[in-house]
């Protein structure tokens, strides 16, 4: 069974953004004003990735996620969201939360330097199949802030059943980069 207090926090912390934030990729850069906040939010993942590497940090280290994720809470309503800044909020604010039991896992999908996406799985069994073109395992749910900005859903946690809420088209692939283990 999922663990149900679980979501309400996921949902929680992680939907207050999806009426905050917008869709990165989505910005008018045709308007001063949508340009300003596209090139801010360009500038700032290059920073970010270039301040991880300088730290030694790579995906594969729930420091990094957290690094990009509390600058990416501090980004002002309306400024852009990429899905790697949506996973590293989602770690950032759940990762360490002594309240928040679940495992959290950091989903690559496809290529995300190319047309692919960063996500966020919670409370997989070790032995649960992770496959893009099923439903997840019953007790798992879906974190995906970006997701559901683009999609325009009303929350970024998907449960019951649990699914992927991006189609990254040609390569679904799914690989596990970086997990933060359940808490007792």
């Amino acid at each position: 069974m999922a663990r149900l207090d679980d979501i309400a926090i996921a949902k929680t912390l992680c939907d207050y953004f999806v009426g905050r934030r917008v869709y990165g990729q989505g910005l008018d850069t045709n308007t001063q004003a949508g340009l300003a906040l596209y090139q801010r939010g360009g500038r700032l993942s290059t920073a970010l990735t270039l301040q991880n590497a300088a730290a030694q940090r790579t995906v594969n280290q729930q420091a990094f996620w957290e690094h990009i994720g509390a600058r990416q809470r501090r980004e002002p309503d309306g400024s852009g969201l990429w899905c790697d800044g949506s996973a590293g909020i989602i770690i950032s604010l759940l990762g360490q939360r002594s309240d928040f039991k679940s495992k959290l896992e950091v989903i690559k999908q496809g290529d995300p330097t190319v047309h692919g996406h960063w996500w966020v799985l919670a409370n997989r069994p070790n032995n649960a199949v992770l496959d893009f073109n099923t439903d997840l395992h019953q007790d798992s749910f879906v974190i995906d802030i970006w997701g559901a900005i683009r999609g325009n859903l009303p929350s970024s946690v998907a449960y019951n059943p649990s699914h992927i809420l991006y189609d990254c088209g040609q390569d679904n692939s799914l690989e596990i980069v970086c997990t933060v283990p359940a808490k007792p």
